[in-house]
C-alpha cells in the first residue's frame, strides 16, 4: 500500500482487490467489522431493502472499522485489511446520518464495501476476521 493514499484510493483498491480473481489477490484477505450490533439483523442481507428496526447502524462503528483498517494497512507489515459494513447495500444511501459523515471525509455509500458484497466463491480458509 502506497504511503497516506486518501480513503476515496484506501477503498477502491480494497474493493478492487476483493473483486480480483483469487489468483491475483493475497491470501488470506483480512475483513475489518465494526461492532456487532451496527447493522446486526435477523433477515438475510439480500431481503432488506429498506431500514428496518432490525438494523440499527452505528455510525462510529463503521468510521471505526475504516480507520482501523486503513491504518493497519498502512502499518508495517503493509498487509491490506479491508473494512466492511454491516449494513446492507440498499440500507447505505438511506442513512442519512451515515451519509453526512461520509460526505465530511470526502466519500459516498456507494465507496463502502458491505457484508453482502463478499464473493460467494470465498473460501472461509482464505479469510481472516477482525472485529
Amino acid at each position: 500500500m502506497p504511503p497516506r493514499a486518501s480513503l476515496k484510493s484506501f477503498l477502491a483498491t480494497a474493493r478492487n482487490t476483493l473483486n480480483a480473481p483469487a489468483s491475483q489477490r493475497p491470501s488470506p484477505l483480512t475483513f475489518v467489522v465494526g461492532n456487532e450490533s451496527a447493522g446486526k439483523s435477523i433477515i438475510p442481507c439480500y431481503v432488506l431493502t429498506r431500514p428496518s428496526p432490525l438494523t440499527d447502524a452505528d455510525v462510529d462503528s463503521l468510521c471505526c472499522a475504516i480507520l482501523y483498517a486503513y491504518l493497519r494497512s498502512h502499518a508495517p507489515p503493509h498487509s491490506l485489511h479491508i473494512p466492511l459494513s454491516n449494513l446492507p447495500r440498499a440500507d447505505l444511501g438511506l442513512r442519512t446520518e451515515m451519509a453526512a459523515v461520509l460526505r465530511r471525509a470526502g466519500l459516498a455509500p456507494a465507496d463502502l464495501l458491505t457484508l453482502c458484497e463478499l464473493p460467494d466463491t470465498l473460501p472461509p480458509s482464505d479469510t481472516r476476521w477482525l472485529l
